[in-house]
């Protein structure tokens, strides 16, 4: 790549620079990072992680997704600069694109950075055809409901075990997203009796949802569980269009919980 500065000059700006120390501090709070690398190392990650340089002998550089979360520029066009300077391939694409459910503060991205990434890679309602510029040309990728649908519930449950502000603001102001997921997923299958893993993991969160039965933890002062739940079972309650089997189960797990 050529050198970032000329692209985008405000890498050299004083404010952008405290800024981007804040991050590398996210980044050194929530990972383990610091203690996994000589200081040697860690100063070579940390001019990657300042001005987008990866060194020849610089750790993680073959870490693609890690790279991404950790450029310098964290919007769109620092996006759109990664992959037309990188030759993609589909997997990769894919890779990237399902990494923005995750929580990325281990990454050192605030929470509103987050959401930045996953409107640019996921968008605020779901599309099953994601297409970017590469430096191999047009790479186009296809996103199944299901898979997503089911890595957003992986998170949800991790969430609910150990809560989390920066977990809760992705998964509260992008909850729509999901229900969009699940409603595409009606039209994506034509027979959803193909995935049984999937309902059983949709049974067992109803369950913890619907009961509240929430791991005691000290993470949560402001008990942000408890109005993700509320927030829950009101789109459950209320969003039209989703799948039969899953208005069903829903029904079936109201029927044998004991609902607070």
């Amino acid at each position: 790549m050529m050198d970032l500065s000329i692209v985008f000059p405000e890498i050299n700006d004083p404010d952008w620079i405290r800024q981007r120390e804040e991050n590398w501090q996210i980044m050194l709070e929530n990972s383990d990072i610091k203690s996994e690398y000589r200081k040697k190392d860690l100063e070579k990650i940390k001019r990657y992680f300042f001005n987008g340089e990866i060194e020849p002998d610089m750790p993680l550089q073959d870490a693609y997704i890690w790279l991404f979360e950790t450029f310098p520029i964290q919007r769109r066009e620092g996006y759109d600069y990664l992959f037309l300077n990188n030759d993609y391939t589909q997997e990769q694409v894919k890779d990237i694109t399902l990494s923005a459910l995750m929580d990325l503060s281990s990454s050192g991205l605030t929470n509103d950075q987050q959401l930045i990434h996953w409107d640019y890679h996921l968008g605020k309602e779901f599309s099953s055809q994601v297409t970017r510029v590469c430096q191999s040309g047009l790479v186009s990728v296809e996103v199944d409901p299901y898979i997503l649908s089911k890595d957003y519930l992986i998170l949800i449950s991790a969430y609910l075990r150990q809560p989390s502000y920066s977990a809760y603001y992705k998964l509260s102001l992008r909850l729509s997203y999901v229900f969009s997921a699940l409603i595409a997923s009606s039209k994506y299958y034509s027979d959803l009796n193909d995935n049984p893993d999937f309902f059983e993991s949709f049974e067992f969160l109803f369950c913890r949802i619907l009961t509240k039965n929430f791991p005691a933890c000290e993470g949560d002062p402001m008990n942000y569980r408890y109005i993700f739940a509320e927030e829950f079972v009101n789109r459950m309650e209320h969003t039209k269009g989703l799948p039969d089997r899953i208005l069903v189960l829903w029904d079936k797990v109201k029927s044998y919980v004991d609902i607070p």
